[in-house]
Order: structure tokens, then sequence, then C-alpha cells
């Protein structure tokens, strides 16, 4: 439901995300309905808030930031933005809109457990 969800999007794709496992063939279908979505409508809005990293350096997210920029075309500072450790030390809520028209709140993080074997919670709310 989710990548059919993505891959739908017309105007505006926002996700509040702790990580996003970019390397992972799971979060790659994700992403990848995204691309196919900006393809089709390239004014599309992408906006993504991830966790920074809480304790020291974080390879990972480095390597998801890097991931979504060479291979998504996401840039950090215009569509990626780390939540300040100053304020906040995880980001538990996991939430994802699309043209503002539809909501997706739930427990899953973009990795591939989350995404291919957990069992996760998570409701999808339309508004019209």
């Amino acid at each position: 439901e989710v990548e059919a969800m993505l891959r739908r999007a017309t105007t505006s794709v926002l996700i509040e995300q702790q990580y996003i496992r970019t390397q992972q063939a799971p979060v790659r279908r994700l992403l990848d309905a995204i691309k196919a979505a900006r393809e089709e409508h390239p004014g599309l809005e992408v906006r993504i808030i991830v966790a920074g990293p809480s304790f020291g350096p974080d390879a990972k997210i480095e390597e998801s930031l890097q991931g979504l920029s060479a291979d998504y075309e996401l840039k950090t500072g215009k569509n990626v933005r780390l939540l300040s450790n100053a304020h906040f030390a995880h980001c538990h809520n996991k939430l994802v809109v699309v043209d503002g028209q539809v909501a997706l709140v739930s427990s899953q993080n973009w990795s591939e457990t989350a995404v291919g074997t957990n069992r996760e919670a998570g409701v999808i709310v339309p508004h019209r």
C-alpha cells in the first residue's frame, strides 16, 4: 500500500522517519516509487525529516544521506533535514503524507526488517 501511495503522488510527499536505509532493497522500492512519481510530475515536492546521529558519528546516516542525494536527487537542506540533537534524540513517530490527501501514521522505520519482515502497526488516513 505504501509503495502504491507514493507512486500516485502528484504534488507532494512529506516524510518523517528515524532513519532511511537507502542501500536496502525493500527501502529502495519505496524510494523508487517516489522517483517514479517525480519523473511523472517534475514539480513534485519531496521533504524528508530524519533523526540525526544521537551518540557520536553514525556512518549509516551519512551513507543514507549520500544515497538519497546520489540515487534519488534528494538534497540535504533542500529535500532532507536532520532533527536537531539539541532538541530531539529520536524520531519515534513515523509519518508519510501524500498530496495533503492521505497520511500514513505508523511504527515502521524505513529499513529492510521493518519494511520486509517485522510486524508493524500503522493506519492510512484519507482526507478528501
